[in-house]
């Protein structure tokens, strides 16, 4: 039987997240899981990525533990892999056939040395930015001190 993937916004709509919250779950999710997702996540047209119907419902428990239990989403997310983890099935499905256990760095089209090293990108920026931001408030207030 051939997998249903949907994409982050679709994802998105049904949990009631927006897409930037699913986004931010996955990679906690990504990064809690070792790296691998066993084929639940690939990279679909123009690299988008596409959770399949299993993740989609890992994440709609996570959201139930968070709720319910008001706890932080990266607790949530552990309860709810745990769980899937001892269920020995994926925890959220129907079947049990195959169990999953992460065993290395990719899942699906997706790399997670890249997606860390893009992070890693993004956080020098905004260090960067923020410093720039800070230099011209101080050259602000500088020249407002000379005024008066």
């Amino acid at each position: 039987m051939e997998r249903k993937y949907v994409t982050i916004e679709e994802a998105a709509r049904e949990l009631e997240l927006s897409p930037r919250q699913v986004h931010r779950r996955v990679l906690a999710l990504f990064r809690q899981a070792a790296g691998n997702l066993d084929g639940h996540l690939r990279r679909g047209p123009r690299g988008a990525w596409l959770l399949d119907r299993e993740i989609v419902e890992l994440l709609r428990r996570v959201e139930d533990y968070r709720q319910t239990a008001g706890i932080v989403v990266n607790e949530a997310l552990q309860r709810a892999l745990d769980e899937w983890q001892r269920n020995g099935k994926n925890g959220c499905g129907k079947d049990g056939a195959k169990s999953w256990q992460p065993t290395g760095n990719v899942a699906g089209n997706v790399n997670t040395d890249a997606l860390l090293q893009e992070l890693k990108g993004v956080r020098a920026e905004v260090r960067w930015l923020f410093a720039l931001c800070l230099v011209e408030f101080l050259l602000l207030v500088l020249v407002l001190a000379s005024r008066s």
